[in-house]
């Protein structure tokens, strides 16, 4: 029986991040998200929330100019960053799908 109830709250979690995944978000919305304590950057039409990065790199953050893109798209420097010689680690590609909030809707 508690076996089950971890599998049931695990099964919770990975839903409700599903559904989150899901969420359709407006550009306008975005763009309500544009300081670094409060950032929300589009990568290839998905919205992330990136403010717990900035705090933990802050320094890293602003040489990358990513602070610069908060409340924007911010695809070239990620997609940039992974054509390069030193792309992203696959742990912090993880992280940084887990901070996904939603898809950016074209209305």
């Amino acid at each position: 029986m508690k076996y089950t109830c971890k599998i049931l709250m695990f099964t919770s979690l990975s839903c409700s991040q599903a559904f989150a995944a899901d969420k359709l978000i407006t550009l306008q919305e975005v763009q309500e998200h544009s300081k670094p304590d409060d950032c929300w950057i589009v990568v290839n039409d998905s919205v992330y929330n990136i403010s717990p990065y900035i705090k933990k790199h802050e320094d890293l953050c602003k040489e990358m100019k990513l602070t610069d893109s908060c409340g924007s798209d911010a695809s070239s420097i990620w997609n940039t960053k992974e054509k390069g010689e030193k792309s992203h680690k696959r742990k912090a590609v993880m992280a940084f799908e887990r901070s996904k909030v939603g898809i950016l809707t074209k209305k």
